[in-house]
């Protein structure tokens, strides 16, 4: 029995490893097409080895996830305001590029699939948010960037909305306004 469990963990570990690959070209030769695969080849890995993604969007949904969001982000926009930050606002191709590049395909990977396969407990979305963090650190190994390292923590919280809603929508509509709002702070 551990046998096939071993085995049905070869293709998940087998993508990650793949979409890691892809991320790490790609800060370090600065391949704009490869920046266009690794979000394609994150939404397209459960459907090629054939898992179901739940995501169910209805407005009552919608309206919750936009309520949970807010609930969550209230603390970081006011914590920016006290300590002297401002925001901006941002266009619609920045607006375009976190919903459909970063948002929709890094939930479907790694809420739909990963946590999915990992188990949909709690243990699961530590080791998610974990793999999400190595997802990201590039941009701080070869940028700099600190910020990536502190994707842990909103990983956590998207992978809770996951857990309790076994829902992609709620930590798509998260992960989105997370974005937003860090890309929008002067």
């Amino acid at each position: 029995m551990k046998r096939n469990r071993r085995k049905s963990y070869i293709p998940l570990f087998s993508s990650y490893v793949a979409i890691l690959a892809l991320v790490l070209i790609y800060y370090t030769s600065n391949l704009s097409v490869i920046g266009w695969a690794v979000p394609l080849l994150m939404v397209l890995t459960p459907v090629l080895l054939h898992s179901r993604i739940h995501v169910d969007i209805t407005l009552k949904d919608f309206a919750k996830a936009i309520i949970i969001s807010s609930l969550f982000l209230i603390p970081f926009v006011f914590t920016v305001l006290v300590t002297g930050g401002e925001f901006t606002l941002i266009g619609p191709s920045t607006l375009a590029f976190h919903l459909f590049a970063a948002s929709i395909p890094e939930e479907v990977y790694f809420r739909g699939f990963l946590q999915e396969k990992a188990g949909n407990t709690l243990w699961g979305v530590v080791v998610t948010s974990l793999a999400f963090t190595v997802m990201h650190s590039p941009r701080y190994f070869i940028g700099g960037d600190v910020s990536a390292l502190l994707t842990f923590f909103p990983s956590l919280v998207m992978g809770w909305l996951y857990m309790k809603k076994r829902n992609l929508l709620y930590p798509v509509t998260f992960h989105f306004f997370s974005n937003i709002l860090f890309a929008s702070i002067l």
